[in-house]
């Protein structure tokens, strides 16, 4: 989402209204990657010009150029490079909520990991505190071995806390609700699960099944909502799988036998 932080009527360069928009790029290649953060002017260069063009680009930030850190197991590393993005919006003196646009790029090498199309979903999500959550539980191997232990067809198969057995793990401190984000729980997307304590979500996610409108902050009897931070960008295949398997209740928790 553009938003218009400045307007003016600056006529040296530009025939008409313009705006200036803060933004980010970040290129993960073959060999290495950075980030650069710019100042964007946007208007029109001409009274007859009908679409707006960057009329003139002032660098705010270069972060330091990094490696691409590839896995041994065809994948890219994400955690270095959220270490870089942490350290040059610190260079640079902005917060997340201060960037208008911005793209993630992935080239040559890089484009061709396995996991390549959801370092960039990562990167490009909006839920910086709850994305760095799962990254960190998911580099420290804590989701091996889990079960979707909540299964609810229709609704959505919720998962990332519990063993076979139903042995519940010990995890972190739990995290700021980031619903507010303006992500929606669209069917696909997957979501943080919480208590009825809006800043109590630790390692469990679930993954929608549907358009689930109710869970959204504007929409939710709570009005604080569920954190969206991810999408499933193949396998929903999978999780319909898992949602047709035959499900038995333990406790007051539907169990689910497919593991992660």
């Amino acid at each position: 989402m553009l938003t218009h932080q400045h307007h003016g009527h600056d006529h040296g360069d530009g025939a008409g209204p313009h705006t200036h928009l803060t933004s980010v790029g970040i290129d993960i290649g073959s060999s290495t990657s950075h980030l650069m953060f710019s100042q964007l002017r946007i208007g029109y260069p001409s009274p007859h010009e009908r679409k707006p063009q960057i009329l003139e680009r002032v660098v705010i930030a270069r972060s330091r150029i990094l490696l691409t850190p590839f896995a041994g197991d065809w994948n890219i590393q994400p955690e270095p490079l959220k270490k870089l993005v942490d350290s040059t919006f610190e260079q640079a003196g902005l917060t997340r909520d201060e960037i208008d646009t911005g793209a993630v790029i992935i080239t040559g090498e890089a484009a061709r990991r396995d996991n390549a199309a959801k370092i960039a979903e990562l990167f490009a999500d909006e839920a910086p505190i709850t994305v760095e959550n799962f990254l960190k539980y998911a580099d420290d191997k804590f989701y091996d071995g889990t079960i979707f232990h909540r299964v609810m067809p229709g609704f959505m198969i919720q998962g990332g806390g519990f063993e076979p057995g139903m042995k519940e793990k010990p995890t972190r401190s739990t995290i700021k609700n980031e619903s507010f984000n303006g992500e929606l729980n669209k069917r696909g997307t997957l979501a943080m699960a919480r208590t009825p304590m809006p800043d109590s979500a630790s390692s469990q996610f679930f993954i929608n099944l549907k358009d689930n409108v109710f869970l959204n902050r504007a929409n939710a009897d709570d009005r604080v909502g569920y954190c969206v931070f991810g999408r499933v960008i193949e396998g929903m295949d999978v999780a319909a799988r898992i949602e047709s398997m035959p499900t038995r209740t333990v406790g007051n928790r539907p169990r689910q036998h497919e593991n992660v």
